[in-house]
């Protein structure tokens, strides 16, 4: 919450240039809500009867901070000119397989410069930095592996992401996940839309 506070502050301060601002939270890290916070959101959402109830309450909790800061943002100046970019680095490694570890949203939030839409190309952190640079018209030399996801999306492409987990690398593209554990096995294949357990090695 304090650093949400402190983002709309920073977005608040007047000045004449564009800028560029980096809010990454490690809530979801292994903590629990602290009681005066929660008190602040009504209390835990999910008791101890739920599996995972501690990382599903820090994540009510940093959607309920999520909001407060959109809630203020949207009366301020900044709001209708700012790309709210959200993403992750993972998800909760509750599902410990590859396409289960970072199968995570990329949002674009600005609706005085967005007009609503999905996409279901494939893409990685890699493209966020192109992709922005897109958005804001902005050609730029960079040295960003990544593409501009709304243009693959615009030229009907599929996208791809490289991931890693600890020691194994994997490759999307399409509907297909290459998997290799550098060594301990062959390589697999998995059409992740189809098995997305990654049980079929294809």
């Amino acid at each position: 919450e304090d650093m949400f506070a402190r983002l709309h502050h920073e977005l608040s301060t007047p000045g004449d240039k564009p800028r560029f601002a980096v809010l990454f939270t490690q809530n979801l890290h292994g903590r629990e809500v602290p009681e005066d916070f929660l008190q602040q959101i009504g209390g835990l959402k999910y008791g101890n009867e739920t599996r995972y109830d501690v990382y599903y309450n820090l994540q009510h909790y940093t959607d309920w901070c999520l909001g407060q800061f959109m809630s203020t943002a949207r009366s301020q100046p900044y709001f209708n000119n700012t790309i709210f970019a959200i993403t992750a680095d993972h998800t909760s490694h509750i599902n410990p397989n590859l396409y289960e570890n970072y199968h995570i949203p990329f949002l674009l939030y600005a609706p005085a410069l967005l007009s609503p839409a999905r996409y279901d190309s494939v893409g990685s952190q890699l493209d966020i930095l192109p992709t922005i640079l897109g958005l804001l018209n902005l050609e730029a030399v960079h040295a960003s592996f990544g593409r501009d996801l709304m243009q693959v999306a615009a030229r009907n492409e599929s996208g791809f992401a490289y991931l890693m987990l600890g020691d194994s690398i994997g490759w999307i593209e399409g509907p297909w996940l290459m998997h290799d554990p550098l060594g301990e096995t062959a390589p697999r294949l998995y059409n992740y839309i189809d098995n997305p357990e990654l049980t079929n090695n294809v």
